[in-house]
């Protein structure tokens, strides 16, 4: 199905689930809303009839492994994708690159006291880190002055290295983001509009559209792949963290070309935190200890599509 039609197919799905859904209105009563769409991230409305705002949205984000599972308006689509998703693709072709550190000679910049030195970083025996200063990127003088130091009493001590694994842009903050926003649009998919817009979301959604407000100080990712099960599956768990309900999203990230696939565990609200407020404390008992969490049961869904938002009220 190419994107066109799987948008027209997406389309009609919300419309539908749409025109059930029991919205009030100023005065307390009940209003439909027909050939409307919501966006699941701003919660604006948009015309089903002119879906030029309306684009299809890919959970994890496409250079990642995703799938176009949902829809999201165009201004939510284009700002996340600058300011979080590129930052989280970054970041796993970053960790690959790491991974693979041996395959590679790594830009590197040695500092020595108040003097810097372009270099080159190679990892040699799996333990050994060389550095090979590159005479042809440094000042004569520098180089010289470096050595000088280099050959002085307690040189160790004055020595520090910024080896570069990437020249891409990052940001460890904002990948984190893009990561919660991922594990939201998948809850999304799974538990449909009932769950995203009970009021216990705002701050979600409110971290996701606005990254530089840091709130959550990326204590909502609990887990990363070595310590999420392999038999466990991605999708959404009931869990417990320190003995409080949450819902539990495992997302994979996978970088075409890439050998490696990167898995989150992370925590969002539950439905019974009406205000959101057991969820942001749990979010910050969990930057002062080691989080105990279990994971109780998966969230049954009954297909891949956006359909499993069927069931309302």
């Amino acid at each position: 199905m190419g994107n066109s039609n799987k948008r027209s197919h997406l389309l009609q799905l919300y419309k539908n689930i749409i025109e059930k859904l029991p919205f009030i209105d100023e005065k307390g009563e009940k209003k439909e809303l027909v050939n409307t769409f919501i966006c699941p991230l701003c919660l604006k409305s948009f015309s089903i009839e002119d879906p030029a705002n309306i684009t299809i949205e890919h959970v994890p984000p496409e250079k990642l492994g995703g799938r176009p599972l949902l829809l999201t308006c165009k201004d939510c689509n284009n700002v996340c994708g600058s300011n979080l998703d590129v930052y989280l693709i970054n970041e796993i072709k970053s960790s690959y690159s790491l991974r693979n550190f041996t395959s590679k000679t790594h830009k590197a910049t040695l500092y020595v006291d108040n003097m810097s030195i372009n270099a080159y970083a190679t990892l040699r025996n799996d333990s050994e880190l060389h550095f090979c200063i590159d005479e042809k990127k440094n000042n004569p003088h520098t180089i010289s002055s470096v050595k000088e130091g280099l050959g002085s009493n307690n040189t160790f001590d004055r020595i520090s290295a910024n080896i570069g694994i990437s020249e891409q842009k990052s940001n460890s903050g904002r990948a984190a983001i893009a990561i919660l926003k991922s594990a939201y649009l998948l809850a999304f998919c799974h538990l449909g509009y009932k769950y995203i817009l009970h009021s216990n979301l705002n701050l979600i959604r409110e971290q996701v559209l606005f990254p530089e407000e840091d709130i959550f100080n990326g204590k909502f990712i609990l887990s990363n792949e070595r310590y999420i099960p392999i038999n466990l599956s991605d999708g959404i768990y009931l869990i417990t963290l320190n003995g409080t309900n949450l819902y539990g999203v495992i997302l994979s990230f996978k970088a075409k070309g890439e050998d490696f696939t990167h898995r989150s565990l992370v925590a969002l609200p539950h439905p019974e935190d009406k205000d959101g407020s057991v969820y942001v404390k749990k979010m910050r008992e969990n930057e002062k200890s080691i989080p105990i969490i279990s994971i109780k049961a998966r969230l049954s869904v009954k297909n891949s599509t956006i359909c499993r938002l069927q069931n309302l009220p």
